[in-house]
């Protein structure tokens, strides 16, 4: 008995983080639920539509979270761990979704907009393509060094603020007025309420200017330089064999001991690997 309950959670589980047909498909039901529910909330704000549709946006609501209800449900019941999984960041997303519908009394109706955020799961539909995968684990290897270089960026420009503040006081007020300036120069917003009128201040928001050119470029160069190592990490065919990793993109069997060589795991075909923890 107690062997047919835990296979039945296990195919539960299966309908939200699994490959097959069924999974897909209630995926993207959700999806499709959580795109037009945050659309409903913006249309909803309009005079015309909240004055003459509000059965149908009520209505519309409850099958929402009816739905969102059961799938927050079955989630957490289906977990191996379903303490630690209620207690994951995406499972408190779904919780505040739904809580203010329940707790309709109080004014939390901003919450809702917080169901966008399930959207994060559209993820889970790349599970049969490795390119996602190979994006975020650039991005993870370059955090550090784009943090770095942001570090030096604020660096500066708190230093470009203290000189603007002493030199220009008539314009800036105080430091954190001058930091303003110099963050809307150097992300090139430029509204135009501030600027610097001496010969000193011009010339460090000239240097701010060229500053903004790197904020995007050098951050983008990293991504970029770990993207390709990734893909060509993850397109570098290793025999399984004799553990030769030299080998032509299209080749088929080891040129040492011609043993069958496994497609890479970045393949544009169809790769097919573990899923991984549901999110």
């Amino acid at each position: 008995m107690k062997q047919s309950y835990e296979k039945f959670r296990e195919s539960v589980r299966e309908l939200f983080d699994g490959t097959s047909f069924a999974a897909k498909f209630i995926s993207r039901f959700i999806i499709v639920l959580i795109v037009a529910s945050t659309l409903a909330i913006i249309v909803e704000s309009l005079p015309w539509f909240r004055d003459n549709m509000e059965k149908e946006f009520y209505l519309f609501e409850v099958f929402v979270i009816a739905v969102f209800t059961v799938e927050y449900v079955f989630r957490i019941w289906s977990a191996k761990h379903p303490f630690q999984h209620a207690l994951r960041f995406m499972s408190i997303v779904d919780l505040l979704a739904i809580l203010p519908f329940y707790l309709g009394g109080l004014d939390l109706r901003a919450l809702r907009i917080l169901r966008a955020l399930r959207a994060i799961r559209v993820v889970k539909l790349a599970r049969y393509s490795a390119a996602l995968r190979t994006l975020g684990q650039a991005f993870r290897e370059s955090a550090i060094k784009i943090t770095i270089f942001y570090a030096y960026v604020l660096v500066f420009i708190l230093i470009a603020s203290v000189i603007m503040y002493e030199t220009e006081p008539q314009v800036f007020n105080n430091v954190p007025h001058a930091m303003w300036w110099a963050i809307v120069t150097i992300t090139t917003v430029g509204y135009g309420d501030l600027y610097p009128t001496s010969p000193l201040g011009q010339f460090i928001g000239s240097l701010i200017m060229l500053l903004g050119v790197g904020i995007i470029a050098v951050p983008t160069g990293i991504i970029s330089a770990h993207l390709t190592k990734e893909v060509l990490e993850r397109t570098r065919i290793v025999c399984p064999k004799c553990g030769h990793d030299n080998h032509d993109d299209d080749a088929k069997y080891c040129k040492m001991c011609g043993a069958r060589l496994k497609q890479p795991y970045a393949d544009k075909a169809i790769a097919q690997f573990d899923p991984p923890d549901a999110i």
